[in-house]
This record gives structure tokens, sequence and C-alpha cells, in this order.
């Protein structure tokens, strides 16, 4: 089975789909905000450790204490790469571009997989790709070949399981090429198959989920309340109304009441943020059917 890690958890997304597909708990969970460390503990039974990404890649042995680890998965926040976000700073501050240092933890994470020998999978938004007019992710990219990963990516729209939002995630699968080349890591195959370098690797297509509703927008601006869809009668009619969090929970695959135990603005935060269960299902079973024999169910 994959040794992984959890890192920059938020509310457990990946976490709650993993587990769904028949993953292990993960050998370290960790994440900087205090807050969502305790409600992650409360849900998975005190895995998780207040910690910041830079610390870890820091000194890993002080935190991780498994021997070996296949796999880094990180929630990276996406904030300093939301497109809305970037705009709104810019007005601010034409300058701002580089002065959040969250931009920096995917590079932490690469460096924390290479310092650990294990191959990553980065979660972030369409935003990354085009950061700094591109010129953010070729660095990126610069890093990872020179701490010895191939590194390739996929956009996942989240709609085809069940999801009904029009966000897209970019999923960045790094393959330490040592591992590679020794037939070893629950990325192989993505690679034997002829995907590498700048490479779409999974298509994560399925049969499109035909839901009578589609969350349009997030902290409308009409003041529409946190989340704002359409909810679909037939295709000339609709209606404009906000969701409440029971109702996010469940249409963004979570179970009822899920974040009850946290205060409703962060609970709002923290579910806008998550990458989606059924997704993450559905990439966790990817990985376990497409990595050779010691990562597959018995």
């Amino acid at each position: 089975m994959i040794a992984w890690i959890d890192a920059c958890h938020g509310i457990g997304g990946f976490r709650l789909g993993f587990s769904r597909a028949g993953w292990p708990h993960p050998v370290f969970a960790f994440d900087i905000h205090e807050r969502l460390v305790h409600f992650y503990n409360l849900k998975f039974g005190g895995e998780s450790h207040v910690a910041d990404i830079f610390d870890v890649v820091r000194t890993p042995e002080k935190w991780i204490k498994e021997k070996k680890v296949d796999l880094v998965v990180c929630g990276a926040p996406c904030q300093p790469f939301s497109h809305a976000n970037a705009k709104r700073q810019r007005d601010k501050n034409p300058n701002w571009e580089g002065a959040d240092p969250r931009i920096y933890i995917p590079f932490a994470a690469c460096e924390l997989a290479a310092r650990l020998q294990a191959d990553f999978v980065i979660e972030n938004v369409l935003g990354i790709l085009d950061y700094w007019r591109g010129e953010y992710f070729a660095r990126f990219l610069a890093f990872c070949e020179a701490h010895g990963f191939a590194v390739g990516w996929t956009y996942m729209d989240c709609s085809a399981f069940g999801v009904p939002s029009r966000r897209r995630h970019v999923l960045i699968f790094g393959a330490l090429k040592k591992r590679l080349a020794e037939r070893a890591g629950p990325i192989l195959e993505l690679f034997d198959r002829g995907f590498g370098e700048e490479s779409e690797i999974l298509p994560f297509k399925r049969e499109t989920s035909y839901l009578p509703f589609r969350v349009v927008s997030q902290r409308h601006t009409l003041g529409f309340g946190q989340y704002v869809v359409f909810e679909l009668f037939n295709e000339e009619n609709f209606r404009l109304r906000s969701f409440g969090l029971r109702e996010v929970e469940f249409l963004l695959g979570f179970p009822p009441g899920y974040t009850d135990e946290l205060p409703h603005t962060l609970a709002d935060q923290a579910l806008a943020d998550a990458f989606p269960p059924p997704a993450a299902e559905f990439l966790g079973k990817s990985l376990i059917l497409v990595g050779n024999p010691p990562f597959r169910e018995s």
C-alpha cells in the first residue's frame, strides 16, 4: 500500500476521498492553521500536526518518523494564483506579485518529496500555469528538474464527478526519475504509458453527471451569499439563489454536518478551498489501479 503524506490538508478533502478509495491513513499529515488541524484530528483520529511546510522541509526527520514514503500530496493554497484575487491585489499594488510567501509552497512540496525520495501530487487552480505570465510555472518545472523529477500535469473538471462546480483544478504529478529507473513508485505507469513532461497525464473523464443546479459564483458581488447557483428547471427557466453550509457540504461530496465544529466564516472559506472528495476518490483509485504491483490492492 502507498505510504503518503497529507500536506496543507485544510478540512481533509484528499484524506476523505483517498479513504473512500481504500488508501491507508497518511504516515504524516499537517497544516499551518491550528483550528483546521484540530478539526482534522476530530474527524480522523489525531493524525495531524500544526506545522509550516517550510519548517518540515528544513528538518523532515523531526516530523516524519516513517522511514519510507511513497507520495507527498499537497493541496497548496490557491489564493495567490487565483485570477480574481490577482486582479484585486494588482488594483491595490501593481508590484504585489511575489510578496505572498504561499507562492513558494509548491516548491517546498517538491523539495520535501525529493528529501524523502518520494513522488508528489500538487493540486491548485488554473492560474498557477500563467502566473507571472507563465514564468512562475517555467521556474517551478526547472526546480523540479533540478531535484530529479519528471513532471506532468492534467486538468480536472470536478463536475464530471457529480460536483456542481465550474471550477477546474490543475493536478501536477512529479515522478522521481531514480524511482522510475528502479521500476518503483505510484506514478510509475503513468509515465510508462507515454505521458511525460509537459503532458496531460490522466484524462480524468467520466460521463458527465447532469445535476439540476450548477455553482456559478462564490462571494457574489451582488450580495447573494457565499455560494450562488443556477437552479435549473429546464433549458430556459432557472432561478438564482444562495446555498447554506449543509447544502454546500452535500454538493461538494462531504457528509452533511461535516463542518459543524468550525465557525461559520471559517467553514465557508474552508469549503471554498477544499478539493472535492469525489474527485479525490477517483484520483486515489486511479493511482492504485495504475501503480505497479506493490501499490495495488491485494
